[in-house]
C-alpha cells in the first residue's frame, strides 16, 4: 500500500509542479482541467484513510478483472473453434449474464444492502474471485470457468458496483468528481497496467496452474483490504453526520445500508444537536418509527420536527403526536397536524383531536389544522379562515394559504385565487400562478394574462404552471406569442410545452422578428450619437433589434439544436468579446444557419455609422421620410424617442436645466450617466426614472443622517454633497465628496442597516430618488444592477483604505 502511494504521489507531485508553474504565468481564472481534478482528489484521498484503502483496491479489482476475462475468451475460443459457434455461445452467454444481473439489482439489491451493509457486499467480489480461482486451481475446465465468469459478472454488474458507487456518498458531494477523477486516472490504470505485465509474462513463463495462483493471491490480499476499509467507511459516515450532511446517498429509492443504519442509531442521542438532527433525518428515511417516538421529547426543535416528519403514517404513534399539539412552538404544533393527518384514523376521532386548533394563535398552525379539517369533510369554518388569510394575512401567510389551496383542489377557492393575480406583490402573483395549475383549462385565461407580468419570476411561474396542464394549452400560448406583451412569457412557456404541431406557426414568428431585427438594426445605422439625444434614440434601436433578434432565436431552438441556441445567447449578452464571438460560431453550426447568419452581425462590434452630420439632422430635407417613420413606429418607446430627438433640435439642442423639475426622458438621459445603471437598456432605464422622484436640497441641508433607517436612495442629478461620519467626540468629519451622477444611500437600502454616514448638501443639490422597494425590485428583476453595486463598493472600500 505505503509503495503504491509513494508513486502516486511523484506522479501528482510532478504534476503538481508544473501546474504551479503554469498558474504563476496566468491570472486569468479558468475551468479546471482532468489533471487539476485529479490533484484536487488527491488531496483529498491523502486525508481519508477510506479512499486510501479503496485506492489499492482499484489497483487489486483491475488485475483480478483482467485476470479470469482473458482466460475465459481464451477457453471460449478452443471450445468453440468455429467463429459462428463462438459467437453464438458470446453472445448467449453475455445476454444471460445481462438478464440475471438486471434481475438481481432489482429483486435482490436492496434487501442485502440493508441486510449486510455495503461494504460486505464489496468484500463479497473478492471471495468469489477467490472461490473460482481455487475451483480453477482444482478443476480447470471449461465449465468451471464459465460458472466462475457467470458469478463474477453477476455479482459485479448486479450488486459490487451500484455498492461500490455508493460507498462514495460519504465523501463530501464537492470532492466527489475530482476522487473519482483520481481513482479512475491513476490507481485503476495501475491495475490495468499491471494486469496486461502479468498475463504477457505468464503466457511465457507461467503454466495456467500458476497464474490462477496468483489470481487466488490477488484476491486474498484485495479481501483483506476491503476487510480493513469497512472501519474507514464507518467512520467516514460518523463524520458525514458531525459534519450535518443528512443526504449523504442519492435517494433513488435505495434503502440504506446496515452499516450507516447502526451508525444513526448510535448518534440519535449525540450531544451535538445538528448530529442528532441529521440522525433523525436518515432514521425518518429507513422508516424506524419506534426510535422516532423516542426523540419527540429531544430539547432540541429540529430533532423533534425531523421526528415527526418520520412518523408519518404510522397511526400506532396517535398520542406521542397528539400530546404536541400543546406544545409552545408554533412550527412544532403545525407538523404535529401535519403528520396527525397522514394516521388511518377514524375522520370524526381526527377532526376531534385537531379542531381546537383552527383557534390557535398561530396562523401557521391554523392554517394546517384548516387543511387537515377539509381533507375529511367540507369544513366551513375551514373555509372561511383560509379565504380571510388569503386576503388579510401576512405576506408569508398568504402564500402559505394559497399553498393550502394548490393541495386541495376546491372549486370553492377558484374565484378568490383569480383576484389574486393582480395583486402588487410579485411573491403573491408567482404563488398565485403555482395555484392556478390546479384547475387545469378553466385557469388558461389567468395564466396566459401572467405571461405578460413585468416581474420574470411571476412569467416564468405562470409558464411552470402551463407546462403541468399540457398539450391543450400550448395553442393558447401560441395565439398570445405575437403580442409584444406577452411574448418572453410565452416563449418562456413553449419551451416546456409541446410544439411540434404549431411548427409552422413558430416558423413564421421567427421570420418575422428577424425582419424586425433587421429594420430596426438598419435604422440604428443612419443615426450618429453627435449628442446624448441621438446616442439614446440609435442605443434603443440597437436594444430593440437584439431584442426581437434574441426573440427570433429563442423561437428557433423550440424546434432544434435548443442547447446551443440557449447557450449561444446567454454568452451574447457577455461584456467579453471571446465570448460573444464564441456564440456567433455556435449559431453558425446549427442546423438553420443559413436561416439565423443574417441577423448575426447585429450583434457584431464594429462602427456602424461614417454618415454626414446632416444624415441625423431631422430638418434636412432627405432625413424627413426616415424620421417621419422613426417618428409613427409601432414600438411606443422609439416613438418617444425619435419625438424627443426631433423636439431637441427644434429647441435647437440646448443643454436642459437640471435645477428644475425634469421630464422622463431628461432622467432617463441622466440615469445614463450613472454607473450603477450602465448596463441597462434604455426601456429598463425608462421604467426606473417613471418610478424615480425628485427631490431639492439647499447649500448646508442635511440629506439623511447618519443612524437613520434607509429608505431610499438618491443619484445626484446637479450639485454636490459632503459625506460626514460622527467621531468619538460628538464631532462630524468629512471623508468624501458626491458629484454629479454619484449615488448615495444604496448601501443602507441592501443591507437593513441603518445609514453609516450622514450627507450633507456642499451646494444647490437636485436628485433623483428610488424608494427601497422600488430598488429591490430592480436588483431581483436585473442581476447586471447587482454587479453594478458591488463595483460601487469596492470602489468605497479603495477610497476607505486610502
Amino acid at each position: 500500500m505505503g509503495a503504491v502511494f509513494w508513486m502516486s504521489q511523484m506522479l501528482m507531485r510532478g504534476k503538481g509542479q508544473t501546474q504551479e508553474t503554469k498558474s504563476k504565468r496566468r491570472v486569468k481564472r479558468r475551468t479546471s482541467s482532468f489533471i487539476e481534478e485529479m490533484l484536487k482528489g488527491w488531496v483529498y484521498v491523502k486525508r481519508s484513510s477510506l479512499m486510501q484503502w479503496m485506492s489499492v483496491a482499484a489497483i487489486l479489482f483491475s488485475i483480478l478483472y483482467f485476470s479470469i476475462a482473458l482466460p475465459f475468451s481464451k477457453s471460449a475460443t478452443l471450445q468453440y473453434p468455429n467463429e459462428n459457434e463462438l459467437a453464438s455461445f458470446l453472445g448467449l452467454f453475455n445476454g444471460v449474464t445481462t438478464a440475471a444481473a438486471f434481475l438481481t439489482s432489482i429483486f435482490f439489491a436492496n434487501r442485502l444492502y440493508a441486510r449486510f451493509g455495503i461494504m460486505n457486499i464489496i468484500l463479497a467480489l473478492p471471495l468469489i474471485y477467490l472461490l473460482g480461482f481455487s475451483g480453477l486451481i482444482l478443476f480447470n475446465t471449461f465449465f468451471v470457468i464459465v460458472i466462475f465468469r457467470f458469478v463474477q459478472m453477476l455479482w459485479l454488474s448486479g450488486m459490487a458496483d451500484a455498492a461500490y458507487q455508493t460507498m462514495f456518498s460519504a465523501v463530501p458531494p464537492e470532492k466527489r468528481d475530482q476522487v473519482n477523477a483520481f481513482l479512475n486516472g491513476i490507481p485503476e490504470q495501475a491495475g490495468v497496467f499491471l494486469a496486461g505485465g502479468i498475463l504477457i509474462i505468464g503466457e511465457q513463463s507461467f503454466t495456467s496452474a500458476q497464474l490462477y495462483v496468483v489470481g487466488l493471491i490477488t484476491a486474498i490480499a484485495t479481501a483483506l483490504i476491503i476487510w480493513r476499509a469497512t472501519p474507514a467507511y464507518r467512520k467516514a459516515l460518523v463524520s458525514s453526520l458531525q459534519e450535518g450532511r443528512p443526504t449523504i446517498f442519492d435517494k433513488r429509492g435505495t434503502t440504506y445500508d446496515s452499516t450507516f443504519l447502526q451508525v444513526a442509531l448510535e448518534n440519535i442521542k449525540h450531544p451535538d444537536p445538528i448530529v442528532r438532527h441529521v440522525s433523525a433525518e436518515m432514521l425518518s428515511e429507513m422508516n424506524q418509527p419506534d426510535v422516532l417516538i423516542s426523540t419527540l421529547q429531544d430539547e432540541n426543535i429540529n430533532v423533534r420536527i425531523a421526528s415527526l416528519k418520520g412518523l408519518s403514517n404510522h397511526a400506532p404513534a396517535v398520542g406521542e403526536v397528539s400530546a404536541l399539539l400543546a406544545d409552545p412552538e408554533p412550527a412544532l404544533r403545525a407538523q404535529a397536524v401535519q403528520t396527525l393527518t397522514t394516521f388511518s384514523l377514524d375522520q370524526n376521532e381526527l377532526q376531534n383531536i385537531i379542531e381546537p386548533l383552527l383557534n390557535d394563535e398561530s396562523t401557521q398552525v391554523q392554517l394546517e389544522t384548516a387543511f387537515g379539517l377539509l381533507k375529511i369533510e367540507n369544513h366551513l369554518e375551514a373555509i372561511e379562515l383560509i379565504q380571510n388569510t388569503c386576503l388579510n394575512g401576512g405576506l408569508e401567510e398568504r402564500i402559505h394559504a394559497l399553498r393550502i389551496i394548490s393541495k386541495l383542489n376546491y372549486p370553492e377557492f377558484y374565484e378568490l385565487v383569480i383576484t389574486q393575480i393582480d395583486d402588487p406583490n410579485p411573491l403573491i402573483r408567482s404563488a398565485t400562478a403555482r395555484v392556478l395549475t390546479t384547475y387545469q383549462e378553466k385557469a388558461l385565461p389567468s395564466l396566459l394574462e401572467l405571461l405578460a407580468d413585468y416581474d420574470s419570476a411571476v412569467r416564468e411561474s405562470a409558464a411552470i404552471a402551463l407546462s403541468q396542464i399540457g398539450n391543450v394549452a400550448t395553442s393558447h400560448v401560441i395565439n398570445v406569442l405575437d403580442n409584444s406583451l406577452y411574448t418572453n412569457g410565452a416563449l418562456l412557456a413553449l419551451s416546456r410545452l409541446p410544439v411540434y404541431e404549431h411548427h409552422q406557426e413558430i416558423k413564421a414568428f421567427a421570420s418575422k422578428k428577424m425582419q424586425s431585427a433587421l429594420y430596426y438594426d438598419h435604422q440604428a445605422q443612419n443615426i450618429n450619437p453627435l449628442n446624448a439625444h441621438l446616442s439614446l434614440l440609435r442605443d434603443s434601436l440597437h436594444s430593440r433589434s437584439q431584442v426581437d433578434g434574441i426573440h427570433a432565436l429563442l423561437a428557433l431552438s423550440l424546434l432544434h439544436d435548443y442547447e446551443s441556441i440557449q447557450v449561444a445567447i446567454e454568452n451574447l449578452k457577455s461584456k467579453s468579446a471571446t465570448q460573444r464571438a464564441n456564440a456567433l460560431e455556435t449559431l453558425e453550426a446549427v442546423r438553420d444557419s443559413k436561416t439565423i447568419k443574417p441577423l448575426l452581425h447585429i450583434w457584431e462590434i464594429t462602427a456602424k455609422s461614417n454618415i454626414n452630420k446632416d444624415h441625423i439632422n431631422p430638418q434636412v430635407d432627405y432625413a424627413q421620410i426616415i424620421w417621419a417613420k422613426l417618428m409613427q413606429d409601432d414600438d411606443d418607446w422609439i416613438r418617444a424617442c425619435a419625438i424627443f430627438v426631433y423636439e431637441s433640435f427644434n429647441a435647437g439642442g440646448e443643454i436642459m436645466d437640471t435645477r428644475t423639475a425634469l421630464t422622463v426622458m431628461d432622467r432617463i438621459l441622466l440615469l445614463r450617466q450613472v454607473p450603477l445603471f450602465a448596463d441597462l437598456s434604455p426601456i429598463d432605464l425608462q421604467q426606473i426614472a417613471k418610478l424615480s422622484s425628485e427631490h431639492h436640497a439647499e447649500a448646508g441641508e442635511v440629506v439623511f443622517e447618519e443612524g437613520e433607517i434607509g429608505e431610499e436612495m438618491y443619484v445626484i442629478v446637479h450639485g454636490e454633497v459632503k459625506v460626514m461620519i460622527r467621531q468619538s467626540d460628538g464631532t462630524e468629519k468629512e471623508i468624501a465628496k458626491r458629484k454629479i451622477g454619484d449615488v448615495l444611500g444604496e448601501m443602507s437600502i441592501i443591507s437593513g442597516e441603518p445609514r453609516s454616514a450622514s450627507v450633507i448638501a456642499a451646494e444647490e443639490t437636485h436628485f433623483l430618488c428610488l424608494d427601497k422597494k422600488t430598488f429591490e425590485s430592480l436588483m431581483r428583476e436585473r442581476p447586471e444592477v447587482g454587479f453594478a453595486v458591488m463595483r460601487v463598493l469596492c470602489q468605497r472600500l479603495t477610497e476607505a483604505t486610502k
